[in-house]
């Protein structure tokens, strides 16, 4: 598959992806975020997973009340860094097993 293709199907795939915006945010910066996605994940032949999330993300903001926006941004802060959290607990050692009732055991 040549360069061009795989811009070809990539940019079809991030339009595809950028639908999900409202249509009048789309219309004023549509062009300019496909450029920017498609220069990010330059020779790839499918959008990223986190360019993925953050065009959805967008699209959840763009299309809830500020109140909500606000809430759900909250809300992924928080569970991102409880995630986080595990995962560094886990690779320094500080979590050596999970338990059969579910909750890990520390040192």
């Amino acid at each position: 598959m040549n360069p061009s293709d795989r811009t070809g199907s990539l940019e079809r795939r991030y339009r595809r992806l950028l639908r999900l915006l409202p249509a009048d945010h789309r219309a004023a910066r549509g062009e300019e975020l496909l450029g920017l996605l498609i220069d990010l994940d330059e020779g790839r032949t499918r959008p990223s997973l986190r360019q993925a999330v953050g065009v959805f993300g967008l699209a959840l903001r763009l299309r809830l009340p500020r109140a909500a926006s606000l809430l759900l941004a909250a809300f992924l802060v928080a569970y991102s860094t409880a995630v986080l959290e595990t995962v560094y607990r886990i690779n320094t050692g500080a979590i050596r097993s999970v338990s059969t009732a579910g909750s890990p055991s520390t040192t």
